[in-house]
């Protein structure tokens, strides 16, 4: 891995994160830390960019791989690449507001069904104009209007073929909340909040010629309504917020993207749920239900269930919740998706909680764990103890592990003299505290 940051003048900073792994095996045997370890994703990015008020520069190299065990690694990159974006402007005192973003980059895929050549080059302009109707504490209403041109020296037909090809598109939006109705309770407040958005994109279609490498050949035609109502709870800050919405889909077949029995992902279905569900013709997406929790600043819960109407079933839950205060530390998350023709079972649990720091005078302890509730089987587990006096410091470990090729059980130690070094098996950067 290599890790690096700079300033390079007149407003320019660069950021480079390359992690490039050449066999999954082997990280997961060597690598340290549960995340790394069963992550099947690689990921490597690097740009130099300027952001100012009226317009950003990005020059970026992205490369993001997929590790399979029955297949070759799925690889995506984009290089080079030099996009322009720039944020809404008003016109003078018109309440009308222009953006645009642009970009032109070189792109390639590599996977069990296409191998482009090293540059496939790609130009994307999509300027658009918003226009707000009406802003009140009681609703807001607005329109937003662009075009999109997306030109592409190759495309899939359904082979990779050196054909070139464009994708003009117009896309229109209209965004309505409210009315707003609010009560109070002594000092607390209840706002309920309904909202609806038509959404329709006309031109972005031959999604099956496109080779997609990121969010911009993901987009497809679409004609769409999403519907929903939000539920939040002040005091001096917001504390609570759920939030109910479906979508309707006008075109099922978004422009003739959709695949039947396949595992369909683009933006139109992305943007209402980032778990799967398109597996065909649907007209109703899943009835997606998110709450947050954030009672203080040190806690926060986050809560996602997905019921599908159609099929009258729970597709998918996630539960993430922290808690941060003083010493204490603890986390936990849950993550469940029901067995589809284009979804394995998932249904996993992971936590953390953990007492005191590296610098802390005293006792420190730490537990962390992964559990796969549909094999029932602990994936990681991780105790430490650590003891810290005025002149050294004393830090053990237990752990065991269960993923793919590494199956182990370990213990580890380090002693540590304050101001001199340390020495032992459980480095400071592997420590839980």
């Amino acid at each position: 891995r290599i890790l690096g940051y700079g300033g390079f003048g007149r407003g320019f900073r660069g950021v480079a994160d390359m992690n490039l792994v050449s066999s999954f095996v082997f990280r997961q045997v060597y690598e340290e830390g549960f995340n790394i370890i069963s992550s099947p994703l690689e990921h490597s990015l690097a740009f130099v960019s300027r952001n100012r008020p009226g317009a950003s520069v990005n020059a970026l190299y992205s490369r993001n791989g997929v590790f399979f065990t029955d297949q070759p690694t799925a690889v995506l990159r984009r290089f080079p690449s030099l996009e322009i974006s720039i944020p809404d402007r008003s016109f003078g005192r018109i309440p009308i507001y222009f953006s645009a973003d642009t970009g032109i980059s070189g792109v390639a895929r590599r996977d069990a069904a296409i191998k482009t050549s090293t540059f496939v080059q790609r130009f994307d302009l999509h300027p658009a104009v918003e226009i707000p109707v009406v802003r009140s504490g009681v609703l807001d209403w607005s329109q937003r209007v662009g075009f999109r041109e997306t030109v592409y020296t190759h495309s899939l037909q359904p082979q990779l073929s050196g054909s070139s090809f464009n994708r003009f598109s117009f896309d229109y939006a209209s965004s309505f909340v409210g009315p707003r109705a609010a009560r109070d309770f002594g000092r607390w407040r209840h706002v309920i909040e309904p909202g609806i958005e038509y959404r329709y994109v006309n031109g972005a279609d031959r999604f099956r010629q496109t080779i997609v490498v990121d969010d911009i050949d993901l987009v497809t035609d679409t004609n769409e309504v999403e519907y929903g109502i939000t539920n939040r709870l002040f005091t001096a800050r917001e504390i609570f917020s759920w939030r109910i919405a479906q979508k309707y889909f006008f075109d099922p077949t978004f422009g003739g993207a959709i695949a039947a029995g396949k595992r369909n992902v683009f933006a139109p279905v992305l943007d209402i749920s980032g778990f799967a569900f398109a597996d065909g013709r649907r007209r109703f997406s899943p009835i997606v239900s998110t709450m947050r929790v954030s009672t203080s600043a040190s806690t926060s819960t986050d809560v996602q269930v997905d019921y599908d109407a159609r099929d009258r079933l729970f597709r998918s839950a996630g539960i993430i919740g922290n808690v941060n205060r003083g010493q204490f530390l603890g986390g936990i998350s849950y993550f469940f998706t029901r067995r589809s023709a284009i979804q394995i079972p998932n249904n996993q649990l992971r936590g953390t909680i953990a007492y005191g720091g590296g610098e802390k005078p005293g006792l420190s302890a730490a537990l962390q764990f992964a559990y796969d509730i549909e094999r029932s089987l602990f994936q990681s587990s991780i105790a430490q103890v650590g003891y810290n006096t005025s002149c050294f410091g004393l830090s053990f470990e237990m752990s065991q592990f269960n993923v793919g090729a590494r199956v182990e059980s370990r213990f580890r130690f380090a002693f540590t003299l304050k101001n001199i070094g340390s020495i032992g098996t459980l480095r400071r950067q592997e420590r839980l505290f």
